[in-house]
C-alpha cells in the first residue's frame, strides 16, 4: 500500500477524517476541532476520500462530520509562519484544557479507525506511533490557529493536577484487554466448539501474549503539569471454569502438545467432576480474568500502583466418557 504523505498541520483536510466525500454522523467535539484547525487562508475544495467497505472498529467510536465552510481570514492579521516541534507540542499537553484533549482524542480515534479499515494488519506499535503523530499535528494546528487570531495558546495558570490524578487519567487511556485463551481441548472443526469429558485434564494457558494482553505496556505523558510514566503488567489469571470451580495461575501456563498425552498440565489446569448438560446450550462458560498491576512514577517524585482487571471467555462442552463392554 502506498504511504499517505504527512498532512500540512494547519490544513488537516488531507486526512481521511476530514474528507467531505464520506457522509458521517456529526460528532460535536470533533466537528468543533475541525473548525478550529482548518486553514483559513486556503478555502479550496478537497477531493473525497476513497470509499471503504469495512465497518469501523467499535472501539474508535468518534466520527467527525463533513467540513464546514472555512471562515474568512482576519484582514489585519498575518498567518503564522513558524511552528513548534511535535516534541514541544507534547510538552504543551500539561497546559491543554481537558476538553481540548478529549476533542483531539476523538479526532485521532477516528483517524485510527480509518487506518484500521485500510490496513487491518496494523500492529499495536504502528497504531501507537500513528496516534502520537496525529495528536502532535492536531495540537500544532490548534496552536497555529490561535496564533493566527492573535490569541494566547493555552492559559499557563491552569490548575496543576496532583500526580495521582494525572496517573489515573493516563492509565484510563490504556487499551488493555483480556488474554487470548489457550486451552486443550481445542476447537474441533467438525463440532465448531471445544469438548471435554469428566475427569479428563483440561490445560489452560495464555495464547500469544502481547503487551496489551499480558504486558509490560508502558506509556509516558504530560497531563495537568505532571509528567507521568506508567507500566502495566499481568500478575496472575483467575480461571472461572463455569461449574463453580476456579484456578489461579501466576504465569502464562504451558501450551499443550500431543506428546504430553493424557496428563495434568504442569503449570495451569483443571478437571471437571460434572457434565455441562444442565447449563444453557449444554456449555460451561470459562472466563479468564487478568489481574493487572500498573506502577506509575512522576518527574515530581511521587509514585504508586493501580490495580485493574480485564477478562475474556470461551464456551466448553463437558460430557461423560462412554464405556463399552466387550463380551467373550
Amino acid at each position: 500500500m502506498a504511504k499517505t504523505p504527512n498532512p500540512d498541520p494547519a490544513d488537516l483536510s488531507t486526512l481521511p477524517l476530514f474528507a467531505p466525500g464520506q457522509p458521517r454522523q456529526t460528532n460535536p467535539a470533533a466537528d468543533h476541532l475541525l473548525r478550529a484547525t482548518t486553514r483559513v487562508d486556503q478555502p479550496t475544495a478537497v477531493p473525497p476520500a476513497p470509499a471503504i467497505s469495512r465497518s469501523i472498529d467499535p472501539r474508535a467510536h468518534a466520527v467527525a462530520g463533513t467540513i464546514p465552510p472555512p471562515p474568512p481570514a482576519p484582514p489585519t492579521r498575518a498567518a503564522a509562519t513558524t511552528r513548534r516541534s511535535a516534541a514541544a507540542m507534547f510538552e504543551d499537553q500539561g497546559r491543554i484544557p481537558w476538553d481540548a484533549v478529549s476533542e483531539i482524542r476523538d479526532a485521532v480515534s477516528t483517524i485510527l479507525a480509518d487506518a484500521g479499515q485500510a490496513n487491518p494488519n496494523l500492529t499495536d506499535e504502528e497504531r501507537e506511533a500513528m496516534a502520537r503523530q496525529h495528536t502532535a499535528e492536531l495540537i500544532r494546528a490548534r496552536v497555529d490557529d490561535l496564533a493566527r487570531h492573535g490569541q494566547e495558546s493555552w492559559s499557563l495558570d491552569l490548575q496543576v493536577l496532583p500526580p495521582g490524578v494525572a496517573a489515573e487519567r493516563l492509565i484510563s487511556t490504556f487499551q488493555l484487554r483480556g488474554i487470548d485463551i489457550g486451552m486443550a481441548p481445542d476447537v474441533n472443526p467438525a463440532w465448531g466448539h471445544r469438548r471435554s469429558y469428566v475427569g479428563v485434564p483440561v490445560w489452560l494457558w495464555v495464547e500469544n501474549p502481547q503487551p496489551l494482553t499480558w504486558g509490560p505496556y508502558t506509556e509516558t505523558a504530560t497531563l495537568g503539569g505532571q509528567t507521568i510514566t506508567a507500566t502495566a503488567r499481568v500478575t496472575s489469571v483467575r480461571w472461572d471454569m463455569g461449574d463453580g470451580g476456579s484456578q489461579v495461575c501466576g504465569g502464562t501456563g504451558t501450551p499443550y502438545t500431543t506428546g504430553y498425552g493424557v496428563t495434568d498440565s504442569p503449570t495451569c489446569g483443571y478437571r471437571y467432576r460434572t457434565t455441562s448438560e444442565s447449563q444453557s446450550g449444554d456449555r460451561y462458560t470459562v472466563t479468564a480474568t487478568s489481574q493487572w498491576v500498573v506502577e506509575w512514577t512522576s518527574v515530581a517524585g511521587p509514585s504508586g500502583t493501580i490495580n485493574l482487571t480485564t477478562s475474556s471467555s470461551v464456551p466448553l462442552e463437558v460430557n461423560e466418557l462412554q464405556t463399552v463392554n466387550v463380551g467373550g
